[in-house]
């Protein structure tokens, strides 16, 4: 999980992936702690039991899945570059 996380916080850092505001997504994201360990691998925590990161885990296993499989981009993305969360269906 260290790589498909290093690369989540990349592009939440340099603003290349978005969610539409979901304020549960919001407050998982506020709750994961990523820590190293001694050969600078990280992994997602979190520093109550109370707290949530199932979404923000979720994503970086789909991460996981994209790194490994070879495949470019998704047809989904922003014309920008960007790959854009999906507003939710109403």
């Amino acid at each position: 999980m260290s790589e498909p996380l290093k690369e989540v916080e990349g592009l939440i850092r340099s603003r290349k992936i978005a969610h539409d505001g979901d304020p549960a997504m919001t407050w998982m994201l506020s709750n994961l702690v990523a820590k190293p360990d001694a050969k600078d691998n990280v992994y997602p925590r979190k520093e109550r039991p109370e707290n949530k990161i199932e979404g923000p885990v979720a994503l970086v296993m789909a991460m996981g899945r994209h790194l490994t499989s070879g495949c470019d981009l998704p047809a989904s993305c922003a014309s920008n570059g960007s790959a854009v969360v999906p507003p939710k269906h109403r």
